[in-house]
This record gives C-alpha cells, structure tokens and sequence, in this order.
C-alpha cells in the first residue's frame, strides 16, 4: 500500500501555484501535475477538459526531451495503460488520445499494468531520475506480490538525492522493516530529514 502518494495530496495553495507556473514555461512533469490538479480538483475547481490539455502537453512535452520516464509514471497513477512500445513519440500520441477520450479498457490486469510501468520507469531511474526512482520504489511496493528488496533499494537511491517522499517513504520502510533491516533509529533518521527538508521548503 503507497503510504504517501506520488505528489502529495496536501499540496498548498502556494505549491499549486508554482506548479502551474512551472506548468505554463513547459516543464512535462510540472503539465503532467496540472493535470492532476484540475483532475481531482486539488485548490482549483475540478476541469476534466482542462485536465486532459496538460496531459497532453505534457506528453509531447515528455516526447521531446526525452524524457519519457516521469510521464509514464504519471499516466500509471491515472489507471492508464503503458503501451507495449520502445518509440516515446508513438507513446505519446497513444497518451494524448487516452486524455482526450478517458481511459479505456485494456484487458490486462492490474499487475500487468505494474510490469509496464517498471519497465518504463527503471530506464530513468537508472538515469539517475530522482522521480523515477521514487515512483519505482512505489511501483514495486504495489506489485503483486510486493518487492520490497528492490522498492527499499530504488526509495533510497532518491532518498540520498533528497526527495522529501522517498525519504518520509523509507522512513516508513525502516519503521516496519520492509526490504531493510527493522531500525527505528534509522527510520526516525529519514524522517527527521524530511521533516527539516518540508520546513525549509
């Protein structure tokens, strides 16, 4: 179970704000949030129409950075499928039209989604991709069964880089003894850091 989402759910409106901003000057995970934002209605009023402009910005945004990997996460969390394919400009057209039309039945299961997705994910995650660390960390921890040998391994990675989630994550992993060692000094260590990260932010 994801004991802190992706993004945050608790996102001010000071954050909001900053994000839509990052949105607007093109940056794809900043358009992929947005859209999240307007989906849920996070401190804005709800706009599904408005939600599926930024996912589409966001993934021809994505397509032509090359950077694929956060985009991909993004479309996982929407319950959306991750095509079978290696060529980012063919994926992004395939998530420009699920934004447009809404999801669509796939046939595949939910762990077959997962499979997908981490596919996708480690290639930026070994990139160093501080989210796409994050999100695998997640990822494996909702596989069926759960890895939590390789969610521990990928949380760290971006808890060392600093990510306020990941680090309040492996807290958690640590607190429980999930693919580490039971250490609540350790646990209370990560969660320190992130506690004075979310206060200096």
């Amino acid at each position: 179970m994801r004991v802190f989402g992706p993004f945050g759910k608790h996102k001010g409106p000071e954050e909001i704000e900053i994000i839509l901003a990052k949105a607007k000057k093109g940056d794809p995970r900043a358009q992929y949030e947005a859209g999240v934002i307007y989906q849920e209605g996070r401190g804005v009023t709800q706009d599904h129409k408005e939600a599926a402009k930024w996912f589409r910005l966001a993934a021809e945004e994505a397509a032509r950075r090359d950077d694929f990997s956060e985009f991909c996460m993004g479309v996982l969390l929407r319950d959306m499928l991750i095509d079978n394919t290696s060529d980012h400009e063919e994926a992004a057209k395939l998530f420009k039209e699920v934004a447009e039309n809404g999801l669509r039945e796939t046939g595949l299961s939910e762990s077959q989604v997962i499979e997908h997705s981490i596919r996708w994910l480690r290639m930026g995650a070994e990139r160093g991709n501080v989210f796409a660390q994050r999100n695998l960390g997640f990822l494996y921890q909702e596989a069926v069964p759960p890895n939590y040998d390789e969610s521990a391994k990928w949380m760290m990675l971006a808890a060392e880089q600093g990510d306020i989630i990941a680090q309040r994550n492996l807290g958690y992993l640590y607190e429980n003894g999930l693919g580490v060692p039971k250490d609540p000094k350790e646990a209370a260590k990560w969660y320190k850091l992130a506690e004075e990260q979310r206060n200096v932010s």
